[in-house]
């Protein structure tokens, strides 16, 4: 599955307080999912990599991910850090900024959700010199 469906269906859960309309959304997704994707999509679901006891931890703090937004949008950490006040989300930031950029990449393909925790959990378990440029 695209995790752009993902990301979708969590946007539209994030607007809403409704408990039925919650589980409406969460429902389409399983639904639409293959069952070796419905363990990921739980674990994004809730914010996590594994469970607690496993001790995987995505560890990425504000100043990190500025920086990353800072580098993939070309903008200024102090720009990124302003807007980020102003706004709230650091999401929503990174969402505006990319919607502005001028120049995107040659080879786009979409991310599925499988490579997208992949992603997070090479970064979580990423250790000694160089991980945090990771």
């Amino acid at each position: 599955m695209e995790f752009l469906k993902v990301a979708r269906i969590f946007d539209r859960m994030e607007s809403t307080s409704s408990r039925l309309k919650l589980t409406d959304e969460l429902v389409e997704l399983f639904k639409t999912s293959k069952a070796s994707e419905i363990r990921v999509i739980v674990y994004l679901c809730q914010g996590v990599l594994l469970p607690a006891f496993r001790g995987v931890d995505l560890g990425i703090g504000d100043k990190l991910a500025q920086q990353s937004i800072s580098i993939v949008c070309g903008k200024d950490v102090k720009e990124i850090e302003f807007l980020y006040r102003k706004k709230g989300d650091l999401g929503v930031v990174a969402q505006e900024l990319l919607e502005k950029k001028h120049q995107h990449a040659l080879d786009f393909s979409p991310l599925s959700v499988q490579k997208v925790y992949d992603n997070f959990y090479k970064i979580a378990t990423s250790k000694g010199e160089g991980s945090q440029d990771l």
